[in-house]
C-alpha cells in the first residue's frame, strides 16, 4: 500500500504542542494527537506500506518548525518506509490537469490561489507514486482527493493499544 501525508496530520509527529483539530460539532480538540500519528507510521511501517511525503508537505512543516528544519528532514530519513517525493515532470501534467479543471468551476468564495497551488501539487504528487489514501484535515485536500483517494482524517486515527499488565 502506498499512503501520502500532508501537514495537516504529519504535523504532529514534530510538534506535540501543535493544536490539535476540533470536533466539527462540538468543537472539542482531539486529544493525544502525537500518539495517534506515531501510532499511525509505526503500523504503517509494520504493514510494509510506503508513506510518501510531498514536497510542498515538507516546505510547509520546515516553514513552521523554524530553525528546526534540519531535525524533521532527519527524522522522516530515519523511517525506512518513508519517502519525500518531489513535483517533477508527472506530477506537473497531472497538476496542470487539476489547475484546468479548478479553473472551469472556479466560484467566489473559494479557496485564495496559492493554497489552492499547494494543495493541488500535494494530490498530484500522491496521485503520481500511487497512493491510494490521503492522511490530511484540509478541507481542501479532501476535496481535492474526493472520488480518487480514500481521505484519513485525525479523528480517524486510533490511539496506540494500551500496554497490558502482567498479572501474578
Amino acid at each position: 500500500m502506498i499512503v501520502a501525508m500532508d501537514t495537516s496530520v504529519l504535523v504532529y509527529l514534530f510538534d506535540d504542542q501543535a493544536r490539535p483539530p476540533r470536533q466539527p460539532g462540538s468543537r472539542e480538540p482531539l486529544a493525544h494527537c502525537a500518539a495517534r500519528i506515531t501510532h499511525l507510521v509505526e503500523t504503517l511501517s509494520t504493514d510494509d506500506a510506503r508513506i510518501v511525503v510531498p514536497t510542498p508537505t515538507l516546505a510547509e512543516l520546515m516553514v513552521r518548525e523554524g530553525p528546526a528544519t534540519g531535525t524533521i528532514v532527519e527524522k522522516l530519513k530515519r523511517h525506512s518506509r518513508v519517502r519525500i517525493v518531489g513535483f517533477d515532470e508527472r506530477a506537473a501534467v497531472e497538476f496542470a490537469a487539476t489547475q484546468a479543471e479548478r479553473g472551469r468551476g472556479r466560484k467566489r468564495g473559494q479557496t485564495p490561489r496559492a493554497k489552492a497551488k499547494f494543495d493541488d501539487q500535494i494530490v498530484a504528487i500522491a496521485a503520481v507514486e500511487g497512493a491510494t489514501r490521503i492522511y490530511s484535515d484540509d478541507r481542501d485536500i479532501r476535496k481535492l482527493a474526493e472520488g480518487r483517494f480514500e481521505v484519513v482524517g485525525m479523528f480517524d486515527l486510533p490511539l496506540p493499544p494500551q500496554g497490558s499488565l502482567p498479572f501474578p
